[in-house]
């Protein structure tokens, strides 16, 4: 190691160890330049850059640096002046934890006789996502890569909830939150005839006297009232393929398993709770259900019609379940 590489050492020691700043004190010229690792450490001032390191705060007491490795390389470039470069790990040791950071060193500086004047000097710290090989540019292309692969997905993702959303407006009563008249026929064959007979049974159901609610208590009183009878759907049927066909009426396909007897007994039993429910139990409101096993011949239509014909025996006295 030369005098000049034995200067930048000890006065680097200096600074990392002891906070000493006679290296940018003493033999720093007016002009002189510094770079140091954060987005703000460029000075060509050496006021500013003094004033800087005197405002800082104290260093905590408990945490101290050390150079735990260095390598320093000099170079005579003319006349008296040198370039070291100088590849140092700076290990903070604290209470909790000791850190080592690599960083690397540039100084150039003018040599007179015994004296030294530091003209510029740039530390930094090096990219260690960095892979091997690469250049900064790569480095930085791939960032911005991987950035705009992230936001890609982020819009993706933000997409599909989107449509998800605008599916769910699309075939769902926005009162009721069962599926809508428009979707409900749209799978209803298919419903019928799946291998896993979900449409063995379909049912109509009718709120008695829903014009008269509304017309006595307004409309935002029949909306409570579609929004439990939709919500009780739901949660008594949850096996079952619920719509709001449109102002009163509701529909619903399910598997019956159980014989008829059974299924009465259940729907019954599951009305019963529906008029616990706030808006229909304040307004003294009841349902009519007709319902109808599927033929093997059926069609949608032809179900429904004779579900229909259920449900008009059981309109004549009201509050009552009649299955055919």
């Amino acid at each position: 190691m030369n005098d000049i590489e034995r200067f930048c050492r000890d006065n680097i020691h200096k600074y990392f160890e002891t906070g000493d700043l006679s290296m940018f004190g003493e033999y720093l010229s007016d002009n002189s330049s510094v770079i140091g690792t954060g987005k703000n450490e460029y000075f060509t001032d050496r006021a500013e850059l003094l004033s800087r390191l005197k405002r800082r705060e104290n260093p905590n007491e408990s945490v101290c640096f050390t150079i735990s490795a260095e390598e320093y390389h000099s170079i005579e470039l003319c006349g008296g002046i040198w370039l070291v470069t100088a590849a140092i790990t700076i290990s903070q040791k604290g209470t909790q934890a000791t850190l080592d950071v690599p960083s690397r060193l540039t100084v150039v500086l003018k040599k007179t006789g015994g004296e030294y004047s530091v003209i510029h000097m740039h530390h930094s710290v090096p990219d260690e996502n960095q892979a091997a090989g690469d250049f900064f540019r790569d480095g930085v292309t791939a960032r911005i890569n991987h950035m705009l692969e992230e936001k890609i997905a982020e819009k993706t993702r933000e997409l599909r909830e989107a449509n998800d959303r605008l599916r769910i407006m699309a075939e769902h009563d926005h009162l009721s939150g069962v599926f809508n008249r428009a979707y409900f026929e749209k799978i209803a064959e298919k419903l019928m005839s799946d291998a896993l007979h979900k449409g063995d049974l379909f049912m109509i159901i009718d709120i008695d006297k829903f014009k008269q609610c509304n017309d006595m208590y307004g409309h935002q009183a029949g909306d409570g009232v579609i929004s439990d009878v939709g919500g009780w759907l739901i949660k008594e049927f949850p096996d079952g393929i619920c719509a709001r066909l449109g102002g009163d009426e509701f529909a619903m396909f399910i598997n019956c398993s159980e014989d008829d007897d059974n299924f009465i007994l259940r729907v019954n039993e599951a009305v019963k709770r529906l008029y616990e429910r706030p808006s229909i139990k304040k307004y003294n409101i009841t349902v009519s259900l007709g319902a109808s096993h599927r033929q093997q011949s059926d069609s949608f239509p032809k179900l429904y019609s004779r579900a229909d014909k259920a449900l008009y025996k059981a309109k004549e006295t009201r509050d009552c379940f009649v299955l055919e």
